[in-house]
């Protein structure tokens, strides 16, 4: 099973802006999106064992989300790529 979090490119921008790091404040909403589709293509194409994607676009605290990624990982998933919906956790 792969676990994937995921978040959107706008919530990847505010951390970057509220993280306030030089380094990263040049980084441009284009290059987040190649690389969110990237990673898009790649899990699309894996056959061989279930892909679970939280999208984390809701502020969580940590705890709550490992409950959450503990529950879902006692059910058993046909291979492929899965969006979990946070109404699941």
């Amino acid at each position: 099973i792969i676990v994937y979090l995921s978040k959107s490119v706008e919530v990847l921008q505010r951390n970057i802006q509220k993280r306030g790091r030089t380094y990263e404040l040049n980084i441009e909403s284009k290059y987040l999106q190649n690389v969110e589709h990237q990673y898009q293509n790649y899990f699309n194409s894996i056959d061989y064992c279930p892909v679970l994607q939280f999208n984390l676009n809701d502020d969580q605290e940590l705890e709550t989300l490992v409950i959450a990624i503990k529950n879902v990982l006692e059910k058993d998933w046909q291979n492929g790529i899965h969006l979990i919906p946070s109404y699941k956790y």
